[in-house]
């Protein structure tokens, strides 16, 4: 809230380094995996490298599984998947990793935090030049046709942020500066999905490409 409100980013952080001691002292796994979320996906990343994140993440991913709370694990593992795409984790691992949390997710019934890991997987195949068409999120991880009409019978922001962004950034990798062009314009009503987390500096990070 003090960063979403206040935009006091020092204080913010602070109250997240807090919270994680008091969980980690009073061994407070109940509500462990949620902190580690919230302190890894939308926190510490303001002034901490994204690869210093990671760990959280795939610690809360674990302690929510550990105390049967499989939502609070399936976002921890979405966070992870996307998050390392941003900071530029070898590509060849990091799909065989997406893969591995899109599968056990999907097992878990936890399927929107499984839909948000195909479509990290499949920016992953499309980077790795795995697919036709670069810009096309379709292939062995999704199919973009059947996706996006999911989405929107959902009204689901976050993901179609992620989808958008996730393209426009293919666009601008491959070089077809016309496609990710009108990706960033599909992209602005959604802006809202991606607040806070890393996928929002991502965002501006690829308009500043454009300067």
């Amino acid at each position: 809230m003090l960063y979403k409100l206040l935009q006091d980013v020092d204080t913010s952080i602070r109250f997240a380094h807090l919270a994680l001691q008091c969980v980690s002292k009073l061994d407070a796994k109940t509500t462990k995996s949620e902190v580690l979320l919230l302190a890894g996906a939308f926190i510490l990343h303001h002034k901490t490298h994204l690869k210093e994140v990671l760990p959280l993440l795939q610690e809360g991913y674990a302690i929510g599984l550990e105390v049967g709370q499989p939502e609070m694990a399936g976002y921890n593992a979405n966070f992870f998947c996307s998050t390392s795409f941003w900071c530029g984790q070898n590509l060849d691992i990091l799909e065989q990793e997406t893969r591995a949390y899109c599968l056990e997710l999907e097992q878990l019934n936890q399927l929107k935090a499984a839909n948000s890991c195909r479509i990290t997987w499949q920016a992953i195949l499309n980077m790795l030049g795995l697919t036709e068409h670069p810009g096309v999120l379709s292939g062995e991880a999704l199919q973009e046709t059947e996706l996006l009409p999911l989405l929107q019978s959902r009204d689901d922001a976050y993901l179609f942020y992620l989808v958008y962004l996730y393209k426009l950034t293919l666009g601008y990798w491959f070089g077809e500066i016309e496609f990710a062009d009108r990706c960033a314009v599909s992209i602005k009503p959604f802006l809202s999905g991606g607040s806070g987390s890393a996928h929002e500096p991502a965002f501006y990070f690829m308009m500043l490409c454009w300067l």
